[in-house]
């Protein structure tokens, strides 16, 4: 009998938990629907919640505030796919190899949710305090730059003019999310575009001679 028990409330916890997740992922769903059509800032808890079917404390059970259901958003979309991909770039032998791959790493990220990157640029001019997580997510940007510049001055890639703060620098501005706000969602740049842009210029910036640079 105890047995039988046991693996009932295994059951019953194992299914409540497939709920949470169930509603966690409408919720989200819900959210970044009503961003895309309404802006962040006309997409109230209210709506997310009717649009999810569920009741707006149920929303803020999940995320206590509109700023954290973007924050997940971003995490979901984005994030999470940052550390396998970084790995990949680091991995790449030659340094126009890795640069490359850097490029096609910051078009896959954004690609996959252009209206999460949109949102969030836009939520930030709006919202200090979400501009403020922002600019404390850059900073783990800015120092996967700085992992990737130090790879090329070990290397001895970098040209002669060139520091590892200022590769750093120039890895942080152009690949960038905003860059591709800019050139692929509002200019019109097609993926491949941007990314074949983004490879030769990061090259031509960074990188010495082809005899110099070893590749």
């Amino acid at each position: 009998m105890t047995h039988v028990k046991t693996q009932r409330r295994t059951y019953q916890s194992v299914h409540r938990q497939r709920q949470v997740a169930a509603t966690r992922l409408a919720i989200l769903e819900a959210a970044r629907a009503l961003f895309r059509e309404r802006g962040y800032a006309n997409a109230t808890i209210e709506a997310i919640a009717a649009q999810a079917g569920v009741a707006a404390p149920t929303v803020y059970k999940h995320f206590d505030s509109k700023r954290r259901l973007l924050l997940a958003l971003i995490e979901q979309t984005i994030n999470v796919r940052v550390p396998p991909q970084l790995d990949a770039v680091l991995g790449e032998a030659a340094p126009r190899s890795r640069l490359a791959a850097l490029a096609r790493m910051c078009v896959d990220l954004a690609s996959a949710a252009p209206d999460v990157v949109a949102v969030a640029l836009s939520a930030a001019n709006a919202d200090a305090e979400l501009g403020e997580m922002f600019r404390e997510m850059a900073e783990g940007r800015r120092r996967s730059a700085e992992l990737i510049a130090q790879s090329l001055a070990r290397g001895e890639s970098l040209r002669s003019d060139c520091s590892v703060e200022r590769a750093r620098d120039v890895l942080f501005a152009l690949a960038s999310p905003d860059l591709y706000e800019v050139l692929v969602i509002r200019f019109g740049w097609s993926d491949a575009q941007f990314e074949e842009w983004l490879s030769a210029t990061l090259a031509s910036s960074l990188l010495g001679a082809p005899t110099d640079s070893g590749v």
